[in-house]
């Protein structure tokens, strides 16, 4: 199972959650649904606006799917 780990950042004046994790084109695919959910070439991550609630949204949209690293957050 791959692991994605979730990290904070400031980017453009906003708090965002950075979405990090191998290449994998069904994660990728799933992650796309996500509303506001952006490529960001400079961390090689996807990131999107943060807030608990998103985190909360993360972890359910990837049960069963991937584990959730929260370590950084």
């Amino acid at each position: 199972m791959i692991t994605i780990s979730l990290d904070t950042l400031e980017h453009k004046g906003k708090q965002i959650l950075l979405l990090k994790f191998p290449y994998d084109n069904a994660l990728i695919g799933i992650i796309k649904k996500l509303p506001n959910a952006t490529w960001s070439n400079t961390h090689k991550a996807w990131y999107i606006d943060y807030s608990v609630e998103v985190v909360h949204q993360i972890k359910k949209v990837f049960t069963d799917i991937a584990v959730i690293d929260e370590t950084d957050l």
